[in-house]
């Protein structure tokens, strides 16, 4: 696969699909999350870079329920998601880039300086010049860079999509997705001896 997230929303349009006929106006959210080895065709060129990786995938599917209140808290857990996954990876600091795609969003940005003020070692910025996700995300998308170990680096990606939208052909439908780079994190921490093989040495 090159995505987890495209299975994943597949996954919530059913289970989402299912929901709305029994409930026309169902509301019932589906929180869905993969960890999976990716392929990706473009060649990679230096230093531990590979066409294949592991992506750690959440979304969440629902329905507008008027005023933005989806996409407020729902975004607000992704993002807390993302900094408690930053800190326990042990990140001394972490930004959210949010980058707003529609103007009808922005207020969400002031929601999210709210929402996550009381974190430590969180800034919250905009990012107006990112150039790309305009034509994959929709209204609000995000990136996630981390300190860790010394080094900054960019751990997360994610923004709303309409991928259930379209296959429920229900322009009601919501859907958020996250992606984080296992391995990115990973080549950050730093390397403990193996204890096993210290004995084996010592014996």
């Amino acid at each position: 696969a090159a995505d987890p997230t495209n299975a994943l929303a597949l996954e919530a349009s059913v289970r989402r699909a299912a929901a709305l006929a029994t409930d026309p106006r169902s509301s019932t959210l589906i929180r869905l999350a993969a960890s999976q080895r990716v392929a990706r065709a473009q060649l990679f060129d230096g230093p531990g870079r590979f066409a294949h990786f592991q992506l750690f995938c959440l979304i969440t599917a629902g329905r507008d329920t008027g005023n933005r209140s989806f996409e407020r808290q729902q975004l607000t857990e992704h993002l807390r998601f993302a900094a408690r996954a930053m800190a326990a990876a042990g990140a001394r600091h972490t930004q959210i880039r949010l980058t707003c795609l529609d103007e009808a969003a922005r207020p969400l940005i002031e929601h999210v300086h709210r929402d996550l003020s009381d974190l430590p070692a969180i800034d919250v910025l905009e990012d107006p010049e990112r150039a790309a996700g305009g034509g994959y995300y929709t209204g609000i998308c995000f990136k996630i860079h981390a300190e860790i170990a010394g080094r900054q680096m960019e751990t997360g990606d994610g923004g709303f999509t309409n991928w259930t939208q379209l296959f429920t052909g229900n322009h009601k439908e919501r859907l958020l997705t996250s992606g984080f780079g296992v391995d990115e994190l990973a080549s950050a921490l730093p390397r403990h001896p193996d204890p096993a093989r210290r004995t084996r040495r010592a014996r």
